[in-house]
C-alpha cells in the first residue's frame, strides 16, 4: 500500500525552534484559539512538501525554515525547506530521521526537473512506487 505520513514538524525562527510537533498515524488535530496559528501550520506542511503557492502570513515570514520528518510506504526522508516568497526555493532532502540528518546528508532537488537530475517531486513519487509519466508514453 503506498502512503505518505508526517511523522514531525519543526519551524525555526532566528536560530530558535519555535515549533515541534511529532505527529502520529492516524488522524492529528491541531487545535487552538482564533489566531494561534493553526492555518500557519497547516501552510507549512503544504510548503515543506513541496507547494509554491503559498499567501503568506505575517508570522510565518518571519521564520527561517521549516523540517518535517515523513514515512513514504517503509522510507523514513527528512526534509528541509527554507521559507522564501522570491522564487521557487529547493527543498534539502535526508533518507532517515531528523535527528540523524548531518549536513553532508542532505541532497537539493529542485522543483523542476533537468536532464541532470531529478526533481523533488519524481524522487517522492518514486519512493511511493508511482510511475513516472514520460513525454514518449501514450494512453490508448
Amino acid at each position: 500500500m503506498t502512503n505518505l505520513q508526517i511523522n514531525r514538524l519543526i519551524v525555526v525562527s532566528k536560530g530558535s525552534t519555535v515549533y515541534d510537533e511529532k505527529f502520529h498515524k492516524g488522524i492529528n488535530i491541531i487545535r487552538g484559539q482564533n489566531g494561534s496559528g493553526k492555518s500557519t501550520i497547516i501552510e507549512l506542511i503544504y510548503y515543506v512538501l513541496g507547494a509554491d503557492h503559498i499567501d503568506w502570513k505575517e508570522e510565518a515570514l518571519k521564520c527561517d525554515y521549516v523540517l518535517a520528518e515523513i514515512k513514504i510506504s517503509d522510507h523514513i526522508l527528512s526534509l528541509k525547506r527554507e521559507i522564501n516568497i522570491d522564487g521557487k526555493p529547493p527543498i534539502y532532502l535526508s533518507w532517515g530521521n531528523i535527528e540523524d540528518s548531518t549536513v553532508s546528508s542532505w541532497e537539493v532537488y529542485s522543483m523542476k526537473r533537468s536532464a541532470e537530475r531529478e526533481s523533488f517531486s519524481q524522487v517522492i513519487f518514486r519512493t511511493l512506487n508511482i510511475p513516472d509519466s514520460n513525454e514518449n508514453t501514450s494512453v490508448l
